[in-house]
């Protein structure tokens, strides 16, 4: 387990420097900084980074979409926003449960839908967060981390790549509706 521990903990600085070390190298071509990327490969890798907290919580991960979807859009801006909704996700998720991932390309603009199930408590503050930014949520012991402006700060990376991230609750669950247009690429000219 300890030796599990220190490969999650590596492989998850070594992502967090890779953000760092892109949003460093593209600081002022941020929003002009389109490429082609899988996006199927990078749901996936999100959902790795997350792999220790997804074994202690039991939890079970499930991808429904094609083998790949390669995309034109701000890599970065897409890792950041997929992180997070996918820490969301995990964290805020209750144990001995599922995780549902489903991407569908439709017209050349990604849907992305994720699914969780989450403790009631946990409702009210995405009800909150999902129509006023900025909320300060009730500290719970286990999440008292949490500022309660992730769904924010997801809806606003969304609205950058051109976007949009709605979330719904359904009984227990909770769904989230991404979707991510598939920009043309620019003439470097």
């Amino acid at each position: 387990m300890k030796n599990e521990i220190a490969v999650y903990n590596q492989l998850l600085l070594l992502e967090i420097n890779d953000i760092l070390h892109q949003l460093r190298e593209n600081v002022y071509q941020f929003d002009a900084g389109l490429e082609l990327f899988d996006l199927v490969d990078m749901v996936r890798t999100s959902q790795l980074y997350q792999m220790n907290e997804l074994k202690h919580k039991r939890l079970s991960f499930f991808f429904d979409g094609p083998e790949q979807a390669p995309i034109y859009q701000n890599k970065v801006a897409v890792r950041l926003l997929l992180h997070n909704i996918s820490s969301n996700m995990v964290h805020y998720t209750i144990e001995n449960s599922e995780l549902e991932i489903s991407l569908e390309m439709v017209d050349n603009v990604a849907h992305l839908t994720f699914k969780n199930v989450t403790q009631h408590h946990h409702i009210q503050t995405i009800l909150e967060s999902n129509t006023s930014p900025f909320i300060g949520p009730n500290a719970t012991q286990d999440y008292s981390y949490s500022s309660g402006n992730g769904i924010y700060l997801i809806k606003d990376l969304a609205n950058f790549l051109h976007g949009t991230c709605d979330y719904q609750i359904e009984g227990e669950h909770v769904v989230t509706r991404l979707v991510i247009p598939n920009e043309e690429k620019r003439d470097e000219d």
